[in-house]
């Protein structure tokens, strides 16, 4: 917008504008039109509604900083003392790239000829952004002298003949002057007489000299020690002339004199910021090297502009004003020493160094406040026109933040007052009372009364399911749907819940999948931390069997787990022999299969598929064997030429599962069937994209026992082959090794006991109760195992004639707890939840603890979020006031360290 639109106003959190008493204030607006100020206003309802707006709530605007004195353009290499011809313009390269020179906030810098004559020639002014045609803005500003050391003991001058000829004689080396301190004004004074007389001759130096002074140009002088500045101020005085004087090292010495004369002082910095440090031994010199009181040149009412530090490049001008700052000098006269100060010393007062209508739209803004160590320009702006932002382009990217506030809560063990959060790359990276400050750096100070913590996160929502309320098994991805935050996700992610533990709205009897989720980002990675977070079951029914389909789901897990157990135990061996040099000589990998009886789906079944490719309908038979909710079988006829199995799992009277063949395909064939009646199924099988139907009766309840034995290939180098990956078995898998836990669904003192029975004591597996009412019934038994609960959806609940507090009680006694919204962009009322819970006896700190840390480790993503440990996904909420006390209000949300917008 900035590159583009004519007309546009920038509203900024702070703003210097450089003039009048009030050059301070916050929440402006500033108009833009067409490259130029045409309003500055604190009213921001005034602003015209279709107006384009950019907004930097943190950001801190001034105008762009002015180098009063540089030598970008490199000083001139001629020998005369007194060169008024030399014209610093000729040295600026308009077409150059001053990027570096940007990025420190500096859009205007004079230009000049050099400090190392006498008259060494013209300066100019120039812009270092725009058309080149429209970059210098004066060409031949002020006159420069310099009535300081440098000046002294020019070189002879040697005048050759032009056209050279063999009967002109070469005189003799001229002399040049000055050669002392008194000699420097005196030389001025000859040479100007000469040259206003017309005696000083026709050359190229005497024309432009008279040219310069006729059109009264200003006059800049160079001067360091007291007694040439009383020369400078006596010379521009005695000859009725504006101009102002660059240097000033001994200023504090002759401070009246400055002030009275109001001729302002453009002060350069004695100060070695690069290179190898000066040694001064006993030279008095260290006696006038140190920097002033600028203090005491403000009350005298000097005229003071800042330079960069001699020998120090512009981009130094800014740590020029933090050195005047540190020593005296208030941060407004600071800034206008870099701003408006500036612009009047170089003639320019009506066009920059200010924010205000008509000057120019030369805008720079500021991470921080600009006279803080760190801060610095995220936005350039000038002419209206964006010149510089941090980014690949110009070779300073940055993804850092830095968030500043009066108390940070990092985990519940640790807090910090008047602390520092800095994320970079979507990571936090450093936390305490001051991180480092990476350059360009977006700075958040929230202020004192600011209270951050780690984003929240739901233990358990519906978000993006988009009223889908069925069941998913434990074979179904919830990243697949991930996509671009639409409004829902947007209205979840302001309230300030930055993660979500996904789940279907049912379980699945076989087990359902978890994912944990961001609810916002770019990219679907940006979304996605875990896609299978934990596995899901719902226990109920007959006390006695309750447990008995989530045994037989962890059977079939176990069964398979331990394919992949023999087979990364014979991937080690075969590594640790190829390690040693030996010869392995492939051999057939052979698994036996045996296959019992069970019913509703015991027996054999005999059907027809048709549709899709399959020309006409083909009749057939299979075996199926029911064991728990697990079902396996082979189709018997007509026979199959290779080795099969067919593996499925019952969930009501729902059939899902595979055709797993000892055969290569991309992918196995995909079983969705249904009982429809008694011994009646019908269905889909699907393979490459081609769907076929199914229809099969059963006609015999028998099991036909047999043994499958599936012989696979091997590699040439007899490398095992890996098993078959199984998408609705790897999420039993990592539970089986402990990277994931177990959600259960239960309900009762008894069911949740028997569940810890089977689930810590037994199979020794993480554990998450869902719902759980009952479990104050086990407190020193969760606490033991380190269980945690997801509280019920009711706050309050009904516990032996009583209303309890569940999530008080247990954390209480040390049971990590967490919050759930069953809900998808419902979500946004868990924080409302977790309130009216300390409104009824929860630990204020207890329910961030629920709603952070507590249930990121629940579900083992604690390296990723709950917490602003270093590490951690930089997940932030910036309230005004503790969240969970007296009136803590939300104010901003940032995911990853970007901002979403309120």
């Amino acid at each position: 917008m900035l590159s583009a639109a004519d007309s546009f106003a920038i509203i900024a959190g702070r703003a210097f504008l450089g003039h009048g008493p009030e050059s301070e204030v916050e929440r402006v607006a500033i108009v833009i039109r067409e490259g130029v100020i045409t309003s500055v206003t604190t009213d921001l309802e005034s602003l015209d509604p279709h107006l384009p707006r950019v907004e930097f709530p943190d950001g801190y605007l001034t105008s762009g900083l002015i180098a009063a004195a540089t030598d970008i353009g490199g000083s001139r290499r001629g020998e005369e003392s007194v060169g008024a011809g030399y014209r610093a313009v000729d040295g600026f390269d308009r077409y150059g790239d001053y990027r570096p020179w940007l990025a420190s906030g500096v859009t205007t810098a004079h230009v000049s000829p050099g400090e190392h004559k006498l008259l060494s020639g013209e300066g100019a002014v120039v812009k270092l952004a725009g058309p080149p045609a429209r970059r210098v803005i004066v060409d031949r500003s002020d006159l420069c002298f310099q009535l300081g050391d440098p000046a002294d003991g020019p070189a002879p001058l040697i005048e050759f003949p032009f056209p050279p000829s063999s009967d002109v004689a070469i005189e003799p080396a001229k002399r040049q002057r000055p050669t002392t301190r008194l000699g420097r004004l005196l030389a001025i004074e000859e040479e100007l007489a000469a040259t206003l007389e017309g005696s000083g001759g026709g050359g190229l130096h005497p024309r432009a000299l008279a040219e310069a002074w006729s059109a009264n140009r200003p006059l800049r002088i160079s001067a360091e020690r007291a007694v040439d500045l009383l020369a400078a101020i006596s010379f521009i005085r005695g000859k009725d002339r504006v101009g102002s004087i660059v240097g000033g090292r001994e200023a504090q010495r002759v401070a009246s004199s400055l002030a009275e004369s109001g001729i302002p002082l453009i002060y350069r910095p004695q100060v070695k910021i690069s290179g190898s440090a000066r040694d001064l031994g006993f030279s008095f010199e260290g006696v006038y090297d140190d920097l002033p009181d600028f203090n005491l040149l403000r009350r005298e009412g000097v005229d003071l502009v800042l330079a960069p530090p001699r020998n120090a490049p512009v981009t130094a001008l800014r740590f020029s004003a933090i050195l005047a700052h540190r020593h005296g000098l208030d941060r407004s006269s600071a800034l206008r020493a870099i701003t408006s100060n500036a612009a009047r010393a170089i003639g320019l007062e009506n066009r920059l160094g200010a924010i205000a209508p008509g000057r120019d739209a030369d805008l720079v803004l500021w991470s921080d406040d600009p006279l803080s160590l760190g801060a610095r320009p995220l936005e350039v702006i000038v002419a209206g026109k964006r010149v510089f932002r941090p980014s690949p382009v110009t070779g300073v990217e940055t993804t850092a933040v830095v968030v500043r506030a009066g108390t940070i809560w990092v985990s519940p063990q640790r807090r910090i007052t008047d602390g520092e959060v800095l994320i970079e790359s979507g990571e936090v990276v450093a936390v305490g009372h001051s991180v480092s400050r990476p350059p360009f750096a977006k700075v958040i100070d929230a202020g004192p009364d600011a209270f951050v913590t780690p984003g929240f996160i739901d233990a358990r929502g519906h978000l993006g399911l988009r009223g889908d309320q069925g069941a998913a098994g434990l074979d179904v991805r919830f990243g697949s749907i991930l996509g671009v935050p639409s409004l829902p996700e947007e209205r979840v992610a302001t309230a300030g819940i930055t993660t979500v533990l996904l789940s279907p709205y049912r379980f699945s009897k076989g087990g359902s999948p978890f994912a944990a989720v961001k609810t916002w980002g770019e990219l679907r990675s940006d979304r996605l931390i875990r896609e299978v977070a934990a596995v899901a079951f719902e226990v109920q029914g007959d006390p006695i069997s309750f447990l008995d389909g989530l045994e037989g789901s962890l059977s079939k897990g176990k069964n398979y787990l331990k394919k992949w157990q023999k087979y990364e135990k014979q991937l080690a061996e075969w590594r640790e022999k190829i390690a040693k040099g030996e010869t392995i000589k492939p051999t057939e990998q052979v698994e036996e299969v045996v296959e019992g009886q069970e019913d509703p789906i015991t027996g054999v079944w005999s059907g027809t598929v048709s549709g899709g490719p399959l020309p006409e309908p083909q009749p057939g038979k299979m075996s199926l064997v029911l064991k728990g909710t697990s079902i396996e079988g082979r189709i018997v006829d007509p026979p199959v030429p290779v080795e099969h199995r067919i593996v499925a799992t019952l969930d009501g009277t729902k059939i899902s599962g595979t055709i797993e063949a000892d055969v290569d395909l991309p992918a196995s064939p995909m079983i969705e069937a249904e009982l429809v009646a008694e011994d009646s199924i019908e269905g889909t099988i699907s393979v490459m994209g081609f769907s076929i139907d199914l229809e099969a009766n059963r006609i015999s309840k028998e099991a036909m026992e047999y043994k499958v034995t599936r012989r696979k290939r091997v590699r040439e180098d007899g490398r095992p082959i890996a098993p078959v990956v199984d998408p609705a078995l790897e999420p039993l898998r990592r539970l089986l090794e402990k990277q994931i836990p177990a959600v259960i669904r239960v309900n009762g003192r008894e069911q949740i006991a028997r569940t810890l029975e089977l689930m810590v004591d037994r199979e020794e597996l993480p554990l998450i109760l869902l719902d759980a009412q009952g479990s104050l019934d086990h407190l020193e038994r969760l606490v033991k195992s380190q269980v945690g609960v997801i509280l019920p959806m009711d706050v309050l609940i009904e516990d032996r004639d009583r209303r309890v507090n569940p999530s008080d009680l247990l954390a209480r006694h040390g049971v990590p707890i967490a919050f759930q919204s069953g809900a998808a962009d419902g979500a946004v009322d868990l924080p409302m939840r977790a309130l009216y819970a300390v409104d009824h006896g929860l630990a204020a700190d207890a329910a961030i603890a629920a709603l952070t840390t507590d249930v990121a480790r629940m579900f083992r993503i604690e390296d990723r979020v709950g917490s602003l440990e270093p590490g951690c996904d930089g997940d932030l909420l910036i309230f005004r006031g503790h969240p969970f006390r007296g009136e803590g209000r939300l104010e901003r949300v940032l995911i990853r360290g970007e901002e979403v917008a309120q």
